[in-house]
């Protein structure tokens, strides 16, 4: 049993196929209303992302993108939109699926292969990528080891403004997603998933919002947050699972890893572009198994580290910049901040609220003592008091005018 759902699309990217039992592990779901429904919103992501996705594929890549199609039209309608493939989608998900199908027993380990044989490539380059500048550091006196590491962190934020637009892009995709009910992922190991755990716990104290919104897939849990969990990055099957338990078609998925070849990592992104989610790689390294698999591959090329191999030095600074980047970008596009200020910031100690009176000062233009009786009228409310206190009108006056729209609407009204 099958479903066709019909899309206005142009090339012809209107009729797509998917089996039913593939959409219902998909989803999750029973209701056929439900299905049909979240169907037609994965369709209408997948063919935008086989629109805009523009990246040459080499032969292996192609090879490993139909073995990981595993006879998924959806995932098939997404190579040929990469390949820039004119023909009905119907018939390109049909003669795609058919290839996979084919070649399965003869391409049988592939994946794995490819991925091995460019991991080995990237590290052998690591191992014989050292710096020159810190070949003696062990014999230098503590002024001049500073020195040195700072003459390195100094090339970081260039390394990162050299991504500005992948960064950019990637800020817009992600707000897409969030504007529409989707939420924001992290998949990392070690160094990489607790820089994302620092952002992601940030966000909820700083912009008001929901603490499921921004989550953190870390190889090992929890317990990784703290200390080293031995063999945790290696673990695909774990990261397949938690993608499988958490991601939908509405999701970006950020992976991070310094080598770009992490398992757990790899794996994660490979998943979640399965399941129709964006998915945007944050790596060091250009041409890495984690770049090739990301819709948007942001790839900082910081150099070796001055202790080679510690990617927790430039590679985890580089990473922590990019994140804040992303989060920040992604909080502004929703609205949570007016002009430099964080208006949905919860006061929820005595420094925050003073932090939110005078933020009420700054947007309303108001003198202080007003500023803090309309916090109290506003029940702490940054964005309500503002208003009460430009407008001269009551709370819920202001939290009508507040409605579907922004502060800075409301203020310039």
């Amino acid at each position: 049993m099958s479903y066709q759902p019909h899309l206005d699309r142009p090339r012809r990217l209107v009729v797509l196929e998917i089996e039913e039992r593939p959409l219902d592990a998909a989803i999750g779901g029973e209701d056929a209303a439900e299905r049909h429904r979240i169907f037609d919103r994965r369709c209408e992501l997948v063919a935008k992302r086989a629109r805009s996705h523009r990246l040459d594929e080499e032969p292996a890549v192609l090879r490993l993108a139909l073995r990981r199609a595993r006879g998924d039209a959806a995932e098939a309608l997404f190579i040929a939109g990469r390949l820039g493939i004119e023909r009905d989608v119907e018939d390109v998900a049909g003669l795609d699926v058919e290839v996979v199908r084919q070649r399965d027993a003869e391409v049988g380990d592939l994946e794995t292969v490819e991925i091995e044989h460019a991991r080995n490539e990237i590290f052998r380059g690591m191992s014989q990528d050292r710096l020159d500048a810190s070949l003696d550091i062990d014999l230098a006196p503590a002024i001049e080891i500073v020195r040195i590491i700072q003459q390195q962190d100094a090339l970081v934020a260039g390394a990162v403004a050299a991504q500005a637009e992948r960064i950019a892009h990637a800020i817009d995709e992600i707000t897409e997603r969030l504007r529409h009910g989707g939420r924001l992922f992290y998949a990392g190991a070690g160094t990489s998933g607790r820089i994302a755990m620092l952002d992601a716990s940030e966000l909820p104290p700083t912009y008001g919002v929901p603490r499921d919104l921004v989550r953190v897939l870390i190889a090992g849990g929890e317990r990784a947050y703290f200390e080293a969990v031995e063999g945790a990055e290696d673990d695909e099957d774990a990261a397949i699972e938690a993608v499988n338990r958490e991601v939908t078609a509405e999701d970006a998925v950020v992976g991070i890893a310094a080598s770009g070849t992490t398992p757990y990592t790899v794996a994660a992104v490979r998943r979640a572009n399965m399941l129709g989610a964006l998915t945007i790689a944050v790596t060091n390294v250009a041409g890495s198994p984690l770049a090739q698999h990301a819709d948007i591959p942001i790839v900082l090329e910081t150099g070796p580290e001055v202790i080679m191999g510690s990617t927790r030095m430039k590679s985890g600074t580089a990473q922590k910049l990019v994140l804040n980047q992303l989060s920040t970008g992604v909080m502004i596009r929703l609205g949570h901040v007016h002009s430099n200020l964080m208006i949905d910031m919860p006061a929820t100690n005595e420094k925050l609220r003073s932090r939110a009176v005078r933020m009420v000062e700054l947007a309303a233009g108001v003198p202080r003592p007003m500023a803090v009786q309309a916090m109290r009228d506003a029940a702490g409310n940054v964005k309500v008091a503002a208003v009460m206190a430009k407008k001269r009108v009551s709370a819920d006056e202001a939290r009508t005018m507040l409605h579907e729209r922004s502060l800075r609407e409301v203020l310039q009204r």
